[in-house]
């Protein structure tokens, strides 16, 4: 399943005008709740859930819902910048919802957020983890 991710994920970004080059790279990452990851010279933050209304599965829903999480930048091990990531629940990709971190070579992007929503469960977000793409530009 990632790998058919992973080579879908470039359709995806180009088909929701996210700018990919030819010569590009995609990782993806599991970054779990309260933990953080390195990438170049920054450290990214999986703070915190701070709304799921995903439509659970099993369920009809008028709208599909999204999730918001936050995140912290860290820089030198001080936050450098705090976002608000939102993850459509129709898995739609964009700059402005979606984007993490920016660089010259390395673009990272939330591109999902597990597990998702389950009728008869109880949300526990200390569960959670967020999917991170890494695009580097070679």
């Amino acid at each position: 399943m990632k790998l058919l991710f992973a080579l879908l994920l470039p359709v995806l970004l180009w088909s929701q005008k996210i700018q990919t080059a030819a010569d590009s790279t995609i990782i993806i990452s599991k970054l779990n709740y309260k933990k953080s990851i390195s990438i170049e010279n920054i450290n990214i933050k999986f703070e915190e859930v701070l709304s799921d209304s995903r439509c659970p599965k099993n369920v009809q829903c008028v709208w599909a819902g999204e999730a918001k999480v936050l995140i912290e930048i860290y820089k030198n091990g001080i936050i450098d910048n705090i976002k608000e990531i939102i993850i459509d629940a129709k898995g739609i990709l964009n700059d402005t919802s979606n984007l993490i971190y920016v660089s010259n070579t390395t673009k990272v992007y939330a591109t999902g957020l597990y597990p998702y929503p389950i009728t008869s469960e109880k949300k526990d977000f200390e569960t959670y983890y967020l999917e991170i793409s890494v695009l580097t530009i070679n």
